[in-house]
């Protein structure tokens, strides 16, 4: 699987590729264009970003014998920070987590599928804390988001991308 190189000039470039379940790939360049290592075929998700730019992911469909040429254009994105907050039950190692960030038109822009958050120790004090924290890059924009923290699940949660503002997601 190939990719045109978008990024000349860019410095840290990640661009990746994985199926349903599986651990991403990287993508190295070679004679200007971004190549994956041989890939089975299958259906593949496509996500490409820098630190400051992101492509929509995309599927791609890999064949047999033959090259797949994906063409991308980058824009700016969104560094968007995320909190999730949840009260774990009591003797619990760890919380089953799946976050996926859709478009409006349902097209999958971020996920994050069958994770297990570790627990670790938390005061008394850090109970108003998030359990998890982390940053997205995304495109601007609204999203529908689903996630699944322990017992608690939220569904198509409208949320509009603001670096200046955290999505929260209080699952207590």
């Amino acid at each position: 699987m190939t990719a045109s190189h978008p990024t000349a000039g860019r410095s840290s470039t990640r661009l990746g590729f994985a199926t349903e379940g599986s651990a991403a790939e990287s993508l190295d360049l070679v004679d200007g264009a971004w190549r994956s290592p041989p890939a089975p075929p299958g259906t593949y998700v496509l996500i490409i970003h820098t630190r400051d730019d992101a492509a929509p992911c995309r599927e791609v469909l890999v064949e047999e014998g033959r090259d797949t040429d994906v063409h991308v254009n980058l824009q700016p994105g969104v560094n968007q920070e995320l909190r999730f907050f949840a009260t774990p039950p009591a003797g619990a190692s760890g919380l089953a987590f799946d976050l996926v960030v859709r478009t409006p038109a349902g097209e999958v822009a971020w996920d994050t599928r069958h994770e297990t958050i570790p627990l670790l120790d938390r005061s008394v004090e850090a109970v108003d804390e998030p359990l998890l924290a982390f940053t997205a890059l995304l495109l601007p924009g609204t999203y529908l988001v689903d996630v699944t923290l322990g017992e608690g699940t939220l569904a198509a949660v409208a949320q509009t991308t603001d670096a200046s503002m955290p999505w929260v997601f209080d699952l207590r």
